[in-house]
């Protein structure tokens, strides 16, 4: 299964590799590859997740205090956004998908 990031995911992945590498560029590698495990688990078991917000599903990190917000549709996963889970992520789901 394809799975891809929105513009919005994108940024997200920006900002939070930025603020990591400005604090340890270590670190900043470690979310990396800790988001490529991710994506490769989605790309084989899309349904993994669990219910969230704004009626999307949404997979933990292991190592870091994120979620991937994502939805499935039909041969794709769509990742909406990349939030930290003491972010209000139902506010910030619905800016994201208004429209």
């Amino acid at each position: 299964m394809k799975v891809f990031l929105t513009d919005t995911a994108k940024l997200d992945l920006i900002d939070i590799i930025d603020y990591y590498d400005s604090h340890n560029s270590a670190i900043a590698d470690h979310f990396e590859n800790e988001l490529q495990h991710r994506l490769e688990m989605l790309r084989e078991f899309p349904q993994v997740g669990h219910p969230g917000f704004s009626g999307l599903l949404e997979l933990g990190f292991h190592n870091f205090p994120y979620v991937l917000s994502y939805q499935v549709l039909q041969d794709q996963v769509q990742i909406i956004a990349i939030l930290h889970t003491a972010r209000d992520r139902d506010h910030a789901l619905a800016i994201r998908t208004q429209g």
